[in-house]
């Protein structure tokens, strides 16, 4: 019955059909598991060419024969621009196939091994026009020993935006792109230095997430990058870097779980950095929560704040600063609190907060918080419903529930 519907509803079946990530080519496995239901669904199938614009490869695939596989999956997707995910050492019969069809990739994703000199064999006709997005990972957790080769395949990429490399210092100096035009960038087990060394060639960053462990000795102090809005640290970092740093137009920082020397850093390049920012969050599991408070007296912009914390008497001291201090934070109207472990919850010091408030002058009313955990809650987490209507009559949007995963 498929061939009696209109081309448009066929495709939106299908694609309905395939998984949200990038298809694989496993025959039990949608878009190939389509061309087996009967010969009508294997000729719709094969004329969809959205149905072929991403491909997954990975350990399961690679005793195939991975060049007829992707000549046939690049074949069916006729000139709609591809995604490639390979998570396993680039094998040398895949190479000529990236390279032959250079001009239709616009993701690469590489999962290599201990080193990635086989990138250096790729070797594209006529670079890679359509190439927005370069993920590399490497399973390397220590520099290999030196390879003089530059893996400069990527250099020609005219619309390349994001970087995201998961590798080691050495194996980054390898790697030639077209560093200015990158908007977004993001990086793992890195040094302060080897992230300012890419920060100096990369001007027009907009987004960036960086994991940075040790501290650059010299401390020397960056032009102040002009574009940057959003700068996310991972749990695992350090916030070394914020004292080369001056952001003026970030709106967005994530400064995931700071120590308490990282506070006096934070706060030095919020006053240098003059910047409005919209949104803030931490973890306060190694750091109390009320270190905080001069930092978020520097965010008087801030619109949305996210606060990981563990005791309850934390969350009760919070509220109580926010219902009685008009200073902080001020255009607060997105408030999250996320509780590691079990946690009761006191809603009545919420209801105080949310009252205070709403007749302070020169503040916004909240309207919206979210309450979260990590782990199951007491029951008396809950409102009750006595108290649920009494926050419905503040006006704020309440959620509770599970913390959901962060984008």
């Amino acid at each position: 019955m498929l061939h009696t519907l209109p081309l448009e509803l066929a495709t939106e079946i299908c694609a309905f059909a395939c998984p949200e990530t990038l298809s694989d080519p496993h025959p039990s496995h949608a878009p190939l598991l389509l061309t087996h239901v009967c010969q009508d669904w294997r000729r719709i199938t094969h004329s969809i060419p959205r149905l072929w614009s991403e491909l997954t490869l990975s350990y399961d695939h690679v005793g195939e024969p991975p060049t007829v596989l992707i000549e046939q999956w690049l074949r069916r997707a006729k000139l709609v621009s591809l995604s490639l995910w390979l998570g396993t050492s680039l094998p040398q019969e895949i190479i000529p196939v990236i390279s032959r069809h250079s001009a239709k990739w616009k993701a690469l994703e590489f999962h290599v091994g201990p080193t990635i000199h086989e990138l250096a064999e790729i070797n594209p006709i006529g670079g890679f026009p359509s190439l927005a997005r370069l993920v590399v990972r490497s399973s390397q957790l220590s520099d290999p020993p030196a390879r003089p080769t530059e893996i400069d395949a990527f250099n020609n990429a005219p619309l390349l935006r994001e970087l995201y490399f998961g590798g080691t210092p050495a194996q980054l100096k390898k790697l030639v792109v077209p560093w200015s035009q990158l908007t977004t960038y993001a990086c793992t087990r890195m040094g302060v230095a080897e992230v300012l060394a890419v920060l100096a060639k990369t001007p027009n960053l907009v987004h960036c997430r960086l994991t940075t462990s040790t501290a650059n000795p010299s401390a020397v102090l960056m032009s102040p990058l002009q574009h940057l809005k959003t700068l996310t640290f991972p749990l695992s970092s350090r916030l070394h870097i914020l004292a080369n740093l001056t952001l003026p137009e970030l709106q967005s920082l994530d400064v995931g779980l700071p120590q308490e020397d990282d506070i006096e850093t934070l706060l030095a390049f919020l006053g240098r950095s003059s910047c409005k920012l919209l949104h803030f969050s931490a973890c306060a599991r190694d750091t109390p929560a009320f270190s905080f408070y001069p930092c978020l007296r520097a965010m008087p912009t801030l619109s949305s704040l996210r606060l990981v914390i563990t005791p309850f008497a934390e969350i009760a001291s919070l509220f109580e600063v926010l219902g009685e201090d008009q200073s902080l934070l001020p255009a607060l109207e997105y408030l999250i609190i996320v509780s590691e472990g079990r946690m009761v919850f006191n809603y009545d010091d919420l209801l105080a907060m949310l009252s205070a408030r709403s007749s302070m002058d020169g503040c916004v009313s909240v309207r919206r918080i979210a309450l979260h955990w990590t782990s199951e809650p007491d029951p008396e987490f809950f409102p009750t419903p006595e108290m649920h209507s009494k926050l419905i009559v503040t006006g704020v949007s309440l959620h509770i529930g599970p913390d959901p995963p962060m984008a």
